[in-house]
């Protein structure tokens, strides 16, 4: 009879395996309920070793949550597959589908949602069972690593053909030279081989090519214009799906890698036409020079120049200062040309207004042309410094400031591209050192052409005004488009440094550089200098870069314990470099001034437990909050350290100040 009874139990044993080894895969990361199922089905209920062996394997996902593709872009974790093969066979190829971009408040990732098919291609070998391991991170306002293993092998029934129909339809097209590439600038340009598509987006296959969370931009007319990283290499071949739509839908998807070559620009093929001759490359230089004069970036430096010709409308002829102002143009673009050959022949990937790229030379120009705006609104004068209009001046000291002037509409100038230039400079970039100078000195050459013109035909100086009370007012007025300068280089330093409290200080910095100007103008005193020197010091300092805000604590669960034995609360940031959420959390709420204050005045101890890579003592510590996902806060209450406070996943800044300043409060009555 117990014979019996052990027989039928392990009958309903194997029947009860057998029935769950038949239902579709459903995985569980870290003990808890997953929001992602996986099925593998073979194409055909039959291995043929010579042959390509097709398995499709279908990811499908909950309503609103996400998985990724093998670039994540700005955070997550690439969907991943490893297999275990029988001797002698080997996966031949796997294709991925076609991405969908994901943009979660600024920041933008690569994945799927709904559906996902990938075609594995398994050939060689004999028959036999495949085992399969298949790791993701699954989103949605939280996100959860999801593991799950299965087997198959061909011994079942036919396979899905609509499911390998849908899989076919869904990976890219491997379609060679689809389009063209150019870089401009900081700018990477497509352009589709045929119209039709009303709209594309690009997804690279590679890091480190794309500012993901910069729009990219398509129309007609200019193509599809994407942000390239500052530090792109684009000697080397680009890799990526181009994704067309038409209504909304998906209407083409290639794949391909595209070779942009050294200078970045698109390898031209076999039979395309020549490179221009030096000679038209010489007249653009020269034309671009002469149309920089009337480009918004010299425009303000203009007053300085314009305000020296009215210096010698009376008496002295203006040669003297056309050619030192020629002079300090040309010596100015020679030193710049200089610069970016020999960083190019370093390996730097840089192009006109290169320089503009850094913070601090950035800084230095605010600063610059700030002194030069308050010096045309009379607040001081710099004398014979290097934009002096003091009529006291005389002689070789005149000139040196207008030499000074060149040079500095030469600065001015390298944000700008005028028209034809643009191909001049980067048609140098290509051509040896002395080729390179001689386009940069034509392009000198045009841009002080006017006035140097001006000082071989001194009449035309007769067509200005004479000069009066006027003058003054005319260059108060001029000191606004210095002002003007001010602000635009603002924006771009704005654009290039992601530190709202490095910006604060250097909008400070101009305000303690603008006291120095006004007390060096009050006087020569030693208290006026020291003042000065004073606010110089201050305007460096503060124009350095910044450190982070919050003197985050590594996590560790033995320095909870000393902390909160010491009466210290706790507060814990459980984040991970793949976290959306976490990242944008970061970004508008813990890194802030605000917080900071927030913390140093209730004497919390931040601490972060980066889960960017899984770390056991983290997952047991998650599980002991009863979660297995991030982003997860915490704050632990000396007075009672084993009933954390778990704060919302999408945290503001009133969820950290409740949940601090209740800390100083008595505790609830059902809390021992």
């Amino acid at each position: 009879m117990l014979d019996s009874q052990r027989l039928s139990f392990m009958r309903m044993m194997i029947l009860f395996l057998l029935l769950l080894g038949s239902l579709p895969l459903q995985a569980m990361p870290f003990g808890g309920p997953s929001h992602v199922k996986v099925e593998v089905v073979p194409e055909s209920s039959t291995y043929e070793a010579g042959a390509d062996n097709w398995v499709a394997i279908r990811l499908q996902m909950e309503p609103n949550w996400h998985v990724y593709w093998k670039n994540v872009g700005d955070s997550g974790l690439a969907t991943q597959f490893e297999f275990q093969l029988p001797p002698g066979m080997e996966v031949k190829e796997l294709l991925w589908p076609t991405p969908e971009l994901f943009d979660t408040q600024g920041l933008v990732s690569y994945g799927y949602s709904g559906e996902a098919i990938w075609l594995a291609n398994l050939t060689g070998g004999a028959p036999g069972q495949v085992n399969l391991q298949v790791d993701w991170l699954e989103c949605e306002e939280v996100c959860i690593p999801g593991s799950a293993k299965t087997s198959f092998s061909w011994t079942g029934g036919p396979g899905d053909p609509a499911l390998f129909e849908r899989a076919r339809a869904a990976i890219p097209m491997a379609t060679e030279n689809f389009g063209e590439f150019s870089v401009r600038g900081q700018s990477l340009v497509w352009r589709p081989p045929h119209d039709g598509v009303e709209s594309w987006t690009f997804f690279p296959e590679d890091d480190g090519w794309l500012i993901y969370a910069e729009p990219q931009v398509y129309t007609p007319v200019e193509g599809l214009k994407l942000a390239l990283e500052d530090d792109a290499d684009t000697t080397q071949p680009l890799r990526g799906v181009m994704v067309g739509t038409s209504q909304g839908q998906v209407s083409f998807a290639s794949a391909g890698t595209w070779q942009l070559g050294a200078t970045g620009a698109q390898a031209e093929p076999s039979g395309a036409t020549e490179a221009p001759p030096l000679a038209l490359m010489l007249l653009f230089a020269f034309i671009g020079g002469l149309l920089l004069n009337i480009m918004p970036c010299v425009l303000p430096v203009l007053s300085i120049k314009i305000m020296q010709l009215l210096d010698h409308r009376d008496g002295g002829t203006p040669l003297p200062a056309a050619l030192a102002y020629t002079a300090g143009v040309l010596i100015s673009f020679t030193l710049l040309a200089l610069g970016l050959i020999l960083l190019r022949g370093a390996g730097a990937e840089l192009g006109w207004g290169f320089q503009l790229q850094n913070p601090l030379v950035i800084c230095f120009l605010m600063g610059l042309f700030l002194l030069l705006g308050l010096n045309m609104f009379g607040l001081f004068e710099i004398g014979l410094g290097l934009v002096g209009v003091d009529e006291r001046a005389k002689g070789k000291g005149k000139l040196l400031s207008i030499f000074g002037s060149g040079a500095l509409a030469t600065a001015a100038a390298t944000p700008c591209s005028a028209p034809f230039m643009g191909a001049a400079v980067g048609y140098a970039l290509t051509l040896d050192a002395a080729a390179s100078l001689l386009i940069f000195f034509f392009l000198g050459l045009g841009m002080a052409f006017p006035f140097l013109m001006v000082g071989f035909f001194p009449a035309a100086l007769k067509l200005l005004p004479k000069p009066g009370a006027w003058m003054l007012t005319f260059k108060q007025f001029m000191g606004f488009l210095l002002m003007a300068t001010v602000a635009y280089l603002f924006h771009v330093l704005v654009t290039l440094v992601d530190d709202s409290d490095r910006i604060l200080n250097v909008g400070l910095a101009l305000v303690l550089l603008a006291f120095g100007a006004w007390v060096y103008g009050k006087g020569s005193g030693w208290l006026n200098r020291v003042l000065v020197v004073l606010s110089l010091a201050g305007t460096v300092w503060m124009m350095g870069p910044t450190n982070k805000h919050i003197p985050w604590e590594e996590f560790d669960e033995k320095a909870i314990e000393k902390h909160v034995g010491a009466g210290r609360p706790v507060f814990i940031d459980f984040t991970a470099s793949w976290c959306t959420n976490c990242k944008v959390n970061e970004r508008r709420v813990l890194e802030t001034p605000e917080t900071l204050a927030l913390l140093q005045s209730t004497g919390v101890v931040p601490m972060k437990g980066d889960w960017s890579n899984l770390n056991e003592d983290i997952s047991r510590y998650l599980a002991k909050l009863g979660r297995n996902s991030v982003p997860v806060y915490a704050v632990i209450d000396p007075r009672a350290p084993d009933r954390p406070k778990l704060l919302p996943e999408a945290l503001l800044f009133s969820h950290l100040e409740d949940a601090f300043e209740s800390l100083s409060q008595p505790l609830p009555k059902d809390v021992p």
